[in-house]
């Protein structure tokens, strides 16, 4: 791309002018961030995304945010006055003063009340910690070593379930409700910090973006996630297309560029296997064939073999099975024909969510 192609982009490519000004063109309370910001990357660079580093740069984000949570509970508390309260309210949140009066009041009365404040404490535990910056730690693993303040809204949305509405005004309603089990108000509270970001770019003294990379980049590494961090559920995939890719053909010939095809004469199937190089949880596993018809059966190491017929509306559909198997060293897959008399079939990809080392030979799902 030459100059002529860069100044064409800025002129004409509304994306692109929407990211420069989200670049350059300071943010201000109570106008939301443009999607490209939302979605933009916040995690520092890590090399090889380094995972002691990693891990040193979620806790560290989870500190930083629950400190602003605790200001918010610290300001309020030394108010008593309903007017100054509400007041104080939207100096925090800027956001929450275009909603209409009586609702600001109301949250004011209610969302700092001592029973919040102290089931946030009863429920801030290092066990809550810890699972927080190793599920945080497994989305940027996930997204190629990347975070974003959407990654983060959505990850604490999951976490209160997925019947959940997380508008602004429903997060304000749920803290004033007085009912939550577990860790649901301090979910909700981060929540609302994310959520309060993205829609009027203020929380406390945190003023757009900015502060969050700087809570990432002020991590020290640490090794306390080879101890406390379940392995990273993870999605991989085999794509043929690209090579062998360590599969072994059992009773099946690769074909370049293409992926396994069968290569017997009394029944069309194809068997291949892998060897993971550490015993792996495999959750789900998908398909990417050439036909749409097929049986296919899935046997780990342990000798289990699940069978089931697998059909896709059409070749072009990936398809799959939730296979739930544990310490798994090896697997091997057959997919055939019932009858001898259809074409060849060909296996074109392999994709798995696994907990385990990182397969050498696959890459991350997009």
């Amino acid at each position: 791309m030459d100059c002529a192609d860069v100044a064409d982009c800025i002129e004409n490519d509304a994306g692109v002018q929407a990211a420069i000004q989200a670049l350059y063109s300071p943010s201000s309370p109570d106008v939301a961030m443009p999607p490209v910001v939302v979605a933009s990357n916040i995690l520092p660079a890590i090399i090889d995304c380094d995972k002691d580093e990693l891990y040193g740069a979620t806790k560290s984000l989870y500190f930083a945010m629950n400190r602003n949570n605790m200001d918010m509970f610290e300001i309020m508390e030394v108010v008593s006055n309903v007017g100054e309260r509400a007041s104080k309210l939207i100096s925090a949140i800027p956001i929450v003063g275009l909603f209409p009066v009586d609702e600001v009041i109301d949250y004011a009365q209610a969302l700092l009340t001592d029973d919040v404040f102290e089931a946030y404490l009863a429920a801030d535990t290092e066990g809550y910690q810890q699972i927080v910056a190793c599920q945080l730690m497994c989305i940027a693993i996930s997204n190629g070593c990347e975070l974003s303040l959407d990654d983060i809204g959505e990850y604490f949305s999951g976490r209160l379930g997925a019947s959940w509405t997380d508008t602004l005004a429903d997060i304000l309603i749920f803290l004033t409700a007085g009912v939550w089990v577990g860790t649901e108000i301090n979910d909700t509270f981060f929540l609302l910090q994310s959520k309060a970001m993205q829609a009027g770019n203020k929380f406390l003294g945190a003023l757009s973006i900015s502060p969050y990379t700087v809570y990432l980049a002020s991590g020290t590494p640490s090794d306390e996630w080879e101890t406390v961090c379940d392995l990273c559920l993870l999605c991989w995939l085999w794509d043929f297309s690209l090579g062998e890719l360590a599969w072994d053909a059992i009773d099946a010939v690769y074909v370049t560029d293409v992926g396994f095809s069968d290569v017997t004469t009394d029944v069309t199937k194809v068997v291949i296997r892998y060897d993971f190089a550490t015993p792996t949880l495999i959750e789900t596993i998908q398909f990417h064939a050439s036909h749409a018809d097929l049986f296919v059966d899935i046997e780990v190491q342990y000798g289990v073999i699940l069978s089931a017929q697998f059909r896709a509306a059409n070749a072009d559909d990936t398809w799959g099975y939730t296979l739930i198997a544990d310490a798994v060293e090896w697997i091997e897959i057959t997919m055939r024909r019932s009858l001898p008399d259809f074409a060849d079939i060909t296996l074109l990809s392999v994709q798995m969510e696994l907990r385990g080392d990182d397969p050498a030979t696959g890459e991350l799902c997009e």
